[in-house]
């Protein structure tokens, strides 16, 4: 009995061998893009953060959009911080 258990042990051991070598890995190959595509530009910026940013490039006060004004006040990091008044 013995020996027939240890065939069927070296015939199970033999089988994983075999399935290890069988099996391929790697780098996969990276497909060509026939189409390029065209890069998108930035998101328009909306019209307050526009006024804003204009204001806060020359350090102004305070700026008007859309008849309300809004006043800043100095930050170190930021510059400038506007809010409504």
């Amino acid at each position: 009995m013995a020996k027939a258990r240890s065939k069927s042990l070296k015939s199970r051991k033999s089988s994983r061998k075999t399935a290890k070598k069988s099996l391929k890995g790697g780098k996969r190959k990276m497909r060509k893009n026939k189409t390029m595509k065209k890069k998108k530009g930035k998101k328009k910026m909306n019209e307050f953060f526009t006024k804003m940013l204009a204001a806060k490039k020359v350090k102004a006060k305070s700026f008007l959009y859309k008849g309300k004004t809004y006043v800043g006040r100095v930050h170190k990091r930021l510059g400038m911080i506007y809010k409504k008044k």
